[in-house]
């Protein structure tokens, strides 16, 4: 999985997303190279604060995803009932964090904590 846990703790919503996904949409919801390759070219043109990565990657991530099968992933994991906006918006999160993640580990880019 190559999630640290440094950016998203709790991955819950996003994994419920992958269970209940078919093999199309699960392919479509995991981290790629090509969003990989992305991040590089991001972390080498300039530096970046975190954030700002995670709303570049988000901003992309969200037209991979179904918003009814985030609706319900996010209502049953999390116990909450929220539009399917605001879902995809939840899930793309995680998998934005996922992405940064899997990119930190495999030396793409360095994450510097403020503290």
């Amino acid at each position: 999985m190559l999630a640290s846990g440094k950016i998203i703790r709790d991955y819950r919503a996003l994994i419920k997303y992958l269970e209940m996904a078919s093999k199309d949409l699960k392919e479509m919801a995991l981290p790629s190279s090509t969003d990989l390759e992305y991040v590089r070219i991001l972390v080498t043109r300039r530096p970046l604060r975190l954030y700002e990565l995670m709303e570049d990657l988000k901003n992309i991530v969200k037209e991979r995803l179904d918003p009814d099968i985030s609706r319900r992933a996010v209502a049953e994991v999390l116990n909450i009932d929220v539009s399917a906006e605001e879902a995809v918006e939840m899930i793309a999160k995680e998998l934005a964090g996922w992405i940064l993640e899997v990119a930190e580990r495999l030396g793409i880019l360095k994450l510097r904590m403020p503290w």
